[in-house]
C-alpha cells in the first residue's frame, strides 16, 4: 500500500474513531466544546502530547464538519496521534477475534458510506489494521 493510501485510509478511521468513540458518547467533544480534563486522561492513556491530541482532534473535527482547519501540526505528528488511538482502540475493544472480520466489514461501510470517494477494500483496511493490532497486543503483554 502507497503512504498516500495508508494516510487516507489512516485518516478516516481517525475520524471514525473520533465520531464513534468521543462525539457521539460526549466523552472528549460535547455540544460545549473540547473537555480539556478528559483530552488529558485521553493523552495519558495514548501516551502522547496532549497539545498534539487536541490538534490531531481539532482536524479531526474539521473533517467530519467539512471545515478547513488551519492548524499546526506536521504530517508525522498527526500520524504519531493516529496510531496511538487505533492502538488504544483496539486495547479497549471487545471484539474478539472471531467477530473481527464482521466488525472489520462494518468499519468498512461507515467508512465508505462517510467518504464515498475512498472506497477502502477489505484488504486495505485489513493490511492497515493488522500491524496495529499486534503492536496493541505485544504492549498489552509487555506490561
Amino acid at each position: 500500500m502507497s503512504a498516500k493510501r495508508w494516510r487516507e485510509i489512516a485518516l478516516a478511521n481517525f475520524d471514525r474513531y473520533v465520531k464513534k468513540r468521543l462525539i457521539e458518547p460526549s466523552y472528549v467533544v460535547s455540544g460545549e466544546g473540547i473537555d480539556s480534563r478528559e483530552l488529558g486522561c485521553l493523552s495519558a492513556q495514548m501516551n502522547c502530547s496532549s497539545d498534539t491530541l487536541l490538534k490531531a482532534l481539532t482536524l479531526s473535527l474539521g473533517r467530519i464538519s467539512k471545515d478547513q482547519m488551519e492548524i499546526n501540526i506536521s504530517a508525522e505528528e498527526e500520524e504519531i496521534v493516529i496510531r496511538k488511538a487505533a492502538k488504544l482502540h483496539i486495547k479497549e475493544s471487545a471484539v474478539s477475534l472471531l467477530n473481527s472480520k464482521r466488525e472489520l466489514g462494518v468499519v468498512i461501510k461507515e467508512i465508505n458510506h462517510s467518504n464515498s470517494n475512498l472506497h477502502i477494500t477489505k484488504e486495505e483496511l485489513y493490511e492497515f489494521v493488522k500491524p496495529l493490532y499486534l503492536e496493541a497486543v505485544e504492549e498489552i503483554f509487555s506490561i
